[in-house]
């Protein structure tokens, strides 16, 4: 597949699972690419596509025979991805003099952070290959990869992607890379920052390009459901059914937990559905992140995982969720969940446990209340 781009002799397409750029003269590339990384020259990139589990011993050794494979002319960039590559995506820029071009292949299956403890297989890579028609320096290349990776950390701040591990905000996977090539036309440029007009362009293109390879790839987009963005924290819908059903009694009409079960999954789906309930559980996710971060005036991040007594805001939203939930009834439904904290709510920080606590509450009181306003009538 032959993809068109802006940039003359420039070619760029998908064949064989690989995305393959190649100019017909030799330019410039700064990457951290597995194979020819670093500064250097080259007439060809490739970004090959490998299975989820993969393991090879020798990923240099690797490329350099799908190279020859792919019969592209040397010197050669080679990248791994196990993102599917026909899932690329490429922005253009055109407010500039000479083109520009991103092109992302982008999955964040293996998301994470600095600090942690992960693996480094080619799983979920973010792979950015930026093109610029001009030229710039050396000093002036590093300034822009620079950029290009202020701008990933931006668009995944944007989306909410979590780490697999943590669910702690994510600043790109374990195996990203960045390949950036000057091809040489016109002045050398000295800066790419932020302050810069290729800087600002770079960014855009960089960030365009993510969200629509993510889109592709991982069916992400920014209004994703309030179910997907407790799952990516570790909440499961499961995880609040259960949690409702351990403090479940029997009740009128409603004899058994087969048939709460049955009643609290349909209060569940329609309470994160609306459009009220999903604000304030986003209110307390943001919570729980500044205070985790120290960024509660007043209050240390030792102090707030503590979840001292004179710190009411969470209960305050918790209790919200279920009164709007289940009427004023749920009141007396989040108390008996905030002692007992069952479930779940064992395991959550000081916010989020109240948060579930009120839709656990909510969806309960509900679930009693409904079978015997039926049963009544």
């Amino acid at each position: 597949m032959k993809i068109g781009v802006p940039i003359r002799e420039l070619s760029v397409e998908v064949k064989n699972r690989a995305l393959i750029i190649t100019y017909p003269r030799l330019f410039k590339v700064v990457s951290s690419a597995a194979l020819n990384g670093g500064l250097t020259q080259a007439r060809s990139i490739i970004n090959c596509q490998v299975s989820k589990n993969y393991d090879h011993e020798n990923p240099e050794q690797h490329l350099e025979r799908m190279a020859k494979k792919l019969k592209v002319t040397s010197p050669v960039i080679g990248l791994l991805t196990a993102v599917d590559v026909r899932n690329f995506s490429i922005s253009v820029s055109h407010a500039l003099k000479r083109s520009l071009i991103t092109i992302a292949t982008a999955g964040i299956t293996n998301a994470t952070r600095l600090g942690e403890q992960v693996s480094t297989d080619s799983t979920g890579t973010i792979n950015l290959i930026v093109l610029y028609e001009g030229d710039m320096t050396d000093g002036c290349m590093v300034n822009a990869v620079q950029t290009i990776a202020e701008s990933k950390c931006a668009v995944l701040r944007e989306l909410d992607i979590r780490t697999k591990k943590t669910g702690e905000l994510a600043t790109g996977t374990s195996t990203d890379t960045i390949v950036l090539c000057c091809l040489g036309e016109g002045e050398k440029l000295q800066y790419a920052g932020s302050a810069t007009e290729i800087g600002n362009e770079l960014g855009g293109t960089v960030q365009d390009s993510i969200r629509d390879s993510l889109r592709k790839q991982e069916k992400l987009v920014s209004g994703r459901s309030i179910a997907t963005r407790l799952e990516e924290r570790g909440i499961r819908i499961n995880d609040i059914l259960e949690a409702s059903l351990e403090l479940f009694t029997p009740h009128p009409g409603i004899k058994n937990r087969r048939d709460a079960r049955r009643i609290l999954i349909k209060e569940l789906l329609k309470a994160l559905d609306d459009i009220n309930i999903c604000c304030l559980i986003l209110a307390g996710m943001r919570l729980e992140e500044e205070g985790n971060l120290g960024l509660c005036p007043q209050m240390d991040a030792e102090k707030f995982r503590g979840d001292p007594v004179y710190l009411l805001a969470d209960e305050m939203i918790g209790r919200q969720i279920a009164d709007y939930i289940g009427g004023a009834r749920a009141s007396f439904e989040f108390e008996r969940f905030d002692r007992e904290k069952p479930g779940i709510l064992r395991k959550l920080g000081p916010v989020m446990d109240d948060i579930i606590a009120g839709i656990a509450a909510g969806i309960s009181s509900k679930m009693y209340s409904t079978r015997l306003e039926e049963i009544s009538h």
